[in-house]
């Protein structure tokens, strides 16, 4: 499925032409063995899920560009997300 994806992302993709690049993404998750917020390298949010969903093949789980967290406090954000309020 993987490869499926970034088949599909450098579909129209031209010799010459700069790659799709890796970016940091904040995967937020909960299952049954716990909940917690990690960091990974994708090209979209998409990916990223899929990277987590290997990972963590069950419970819920959002992705979000990492930027977006700096200077934020991760444990109230995880706790909003898990209250469904993020």
């Amino acid at each position: 499925m993987r490869t499926r994806r970034r088949a599909s992302l450098l579909r129209g993709y031209h010799q010459g032409d700069p790659l799709p690049c890796l970016s940091q993404f904040a995967v937020f998750f909960s299952h049954g063995a716990g909940f917690a917020i990690e960091v990974v390298m994708a090209f979209d949010a998409g990916h990223a899920r899929e990277i987590a969903r290997a990972q963590h093949p069950t419970g819920r789980l959002s992705a979000v560009p990492a930027e977006l967290l700096d200077g934020q406090d991760r444990h109230k954000l995880l706790a909003v997300w898990l209250r469904g309020e993020g």
